[in-house]
C-alpha cells in the first residue's frame, strides 16, 4: 500500500504505555478467554469482550502474542477510543515483525491512525504526514505542468499553420499578378493558373488545421483549470485515505494465510495403451480367449 511506511513510522513513534502485571493463565484458559470476547465482540458487547481480552493480553509474552490476538486488540482499541495511540504502536510492531502481506492488518492500522489525527490534529503537521502531503502535490504539479506544455505546443502549431495559409496566399496573389501581366507569355500564364489553383487549396488545408487545433486548444485550456483546481486542493487539504471505520473479530482457531481455495491439478492416468516389445516394430496382439 502507499501509506506503509507513512502508516508504521508514525505508529512506531507513538509512546508506550507501562504493562499491567501478567496474571498466571494456562494456555487452555488463554485460547477460552479469547474465544469468549471474540464472542462477545460479534454481539457488540465491546466492554465485557475487553475484560476477556486484557487478562489474554497481559497473560501472554510480547513476543508470544499471534496474529489474531493483536488485530482483535486492536480492534478494541479502535472501538473503544480510549488507547488508540496503543493500538497504533502494538500493531505496527506486530507488522513490521512480520513482513507478510496482511491487508487486514493494514486496514485496521490505517483506521487507527484516521482516529488518531481526529483525536490529535498536531499530527497533521508532523513532518511525516505532510511529506505524504507534498508528495501528492508535487505529483500533481507535474500533471499540471504536462497540461501546460501541451498548450504551447498546440500553440505553436497552431501559429506555423497560420503562417502556411498566409505564405500560399502570398504565393497565390504574385500568381494572379502574373495572369494579368501583359509581358507574360501564355505558357507563364498557364503555369501561374495552375499554382495559383494548388496553392489554394493548400492555404484553406492550412487554415482547416488551424482551426482543428484552435479547438484542441481550447479543450487543452478546460483540462488544465480542471488540473489546477485539483492542485489547489491538495495544497488546501490534508491526505486521508478511505480506511473501513469497523472491523469483524479474528477467529483465534482460524489459519493465517488462509489455505487457497484453488483446485489442484487432475491426477494423470497411466497409459493403458499396448507397448512394443524391445526390437520389434509392433506390440504383440493380445492373447486369445480360451
Amino acid at each position: 500500500m502507499t501509506h506503509l511506511t507513512l502508516l508504521l513510522a508514525l505508529a512506531v513513534a507513538t509512546p508506550s504505555t507501562r504493562p499491567a502485571a501478567a496474571p498466571q493463565l494456562s494456555a487452555r484458559e488463554i485460547h477460552d478467554l479469547h474465544v469468549q470476547a471474540v464472542a462477545l465482540m460479534r454481539q457488540n458487547q465491546y466492554n465485557q469482550a475487553a475484560d476477556f481480552l486484557e487478562k489474554v493480553y497481559n497473560a501472554v509474552a510480547l513476543e508470544k502474542r499471534d496474529r489474531a490476538l493483536v488485530l482483535n486488540h486492536a480492534i478494541l482499541d479502535l472501538t473503544q477510543k480510549r488507547f488508540v495511540m496503543r493500538g497504533m504502536r502494538d500493531l505496527s510492531a506486530y507488522l513490521i515483525k512480520h513482513r507478510d502481506e496482511d491487508e487486514p492488518g493494514m486496514n485496521i492500522l490505517g483506521a487507527l491512525l484516521n482516529t488518531a489525527i481526529v483525536d490529535q490534529p498536531t499530527l497533521k503537521s508532523g513532518a511525516l504526514w505532510q511529506s505524504d502531503l507534498k508528495r501528492a502535490a508535487d505529483e500533481q504539479a507535474d500533471v499540471v505542468n504536462r497540461a501546460i506544455f501541451r498548450l504551447q505546443s498546440l500553440a505553436e502549431q497552431q501559429a506555423n499553420a497560420f503562417a502556411e495559409a498566409d505564405k500560399y496566399n502570398r504565393l497565390r496573389n504574385f500568381l494572379q499578378q502574373v495572369q494579368t501581366d501583359p509581358l507574360a507569355s501564355p505558357m507563364q500564364k498557364a503555369s501561374a493558373s495552375q499554382n495559383g489553383i494548388n496553392f489554394q487549396a493548400n492555404e484553406m488545408m492550412s487554415v482547416a488545421e488551424a482551426q482543428r487545433l484552435y479547438g484542441e486548444y481550447s479543450n487543452e485550456v478546460m483540462n488544465l483549470q480542471q488540473e489546477q483546481v485539483k492542485l489547489r486542493k491538495l495544497k488546501t487539504t490534508v491526505i486521508r485515505p478511505d480506511w473501513p471505520t469497523s472491523f469483524d473479530p479474528i477467529d483465534p482457531d482460524a489459519p493465517w494465510p488462509p489455505p487457497t481455495t484453488q483446485p489442484g491439478a487432475p491426477p494423470v492416468e497411466k497409459n493403458k495403451t499396448p507397448q512394443a516389445a524391445p526390437g520389434r516394430l509392433y506390440p504383440d496382439p493380445p492373447p486369445a480367449a480360451k
